[in-house]
């Protein structure tokens, strides 16, 4: 069940993972989230290579062709990667684990399951620039 107790992920191999969802600490999570992808953007921004912001707009890019189709798994995924590559342009191995995590497990694309819809309006237009 989706929208009671548990939620289903998608993992990088598309299978599915049912896991459970502490609403009473969600805001928590997407705090520790936003804090998150604060830092490794801010450390991306200090420690990147050229080679890294090719390969950040290149996600960014396959993202942006995820969202008019209404591709919501891959839309899933694609952010996933976006924010890895990210992380590895920051160059601390430690936020990089966070990111690659297992669903359940501190990763940082369950939120893209549970607000979607949300993640996508705004991210499209964030990342196609309308």
């Amino acid at each position: 069940m989706v929208f009671g107790i548990t939620a289903v992920f998608l993992s990088p191999t598309r299978s599915t993972v049912a896991s459970q969802i502490d609403f009473p600490n969600l805001h928590k999570f997407l705090d520790a989230l936003t804090l998150m992808y604060r830092v490794t953007t801010r450390l991306a921004g200090q420690f990147h290579h050229t080679d890294d912001l090719r390969e950040i707009r290149a996600r960014q890019d396959a993202f942006a062709g995820a969202v008019p189709a209404g591709d919501t798994a891959a839309m899933i995924l694609l952010n996933r990667d976006f924010h890895v590559a990210i992380a590895k342009a920051g160059q601390n191995p430690y936020y990089l684990q966070l990111f690659l995590a297992p669903a359940g497990r501190g990763a940082a694309h369950p939120a893209a399951v549970l607000l979607p819809d949300v993640r996508a309006r705004s991210a499209a237009s964030v990342y196609t620039g309308t």
